[in-house]
């Protein structure tokens, strides 16, 4: 039993990384929280790193990305919302977990609040060639 919100975006053409990364952090998202940096790569287990290992870090996912693995980074606001960014090898298509710290609708507690989600990200997604995208939130027995 749980919830599952994501977003599940396309792009018109591959997009690199670091330009999600930079395009997001415009937006106020950070890959570092409490000093840590959370990201999954060609293991398929999360791993922790400090900031000073963020070159590392960007290698390691890259490196995955070009094996065609799937590899993930952990995004977060000031606040303490945070998403999960699931690469997909070729870098077309992204998916965003919605997971971490997930904000809910004041007035139904149990539902995400997807129009903050896509207030906060799709301006950032659409400047990188965003051409489709699925919102959902779904509540699994």
């Amino acid at each position: 039993m749980g919830r599952r919100a994501e977003l599940d975006l396309t792009f018109k053409a591959p997009v690199g990384l670091d330009r999600v990364l930079e395009e997001l952090g415009k937006a106020g998202w950070s890959t570092v929280k409490d000093n840590e940096i959370l990201y999954m790569s060609e293991d398929y287990d999360w791993n922790f790193a400090s900031p000073e290992d963020y070159a590392k870090v960007r290698e390691e996912l890259d490196s995955t990305l070009a094996n065609g693995d799937d590899a993930a980074i952990s995004l977060w606001t000031a606040e303490g919302t945070g998403i999960n960014l699931m690469l997909r090898p070729g870098m077309t298509r992204i998916n965003v977990g919605l997971d971490l710290s997930r904000r809910t609708l004041d007035y139904s507690p149990g539902l995400t609040d997807l129009p903050w989600y896509l207030s906060k990200l799709l301006p950032s997604f659409a400047r990188l060639g965003l051409v489709a995208i699925v919102a959902r939130d779904e509540y699994e027995d």
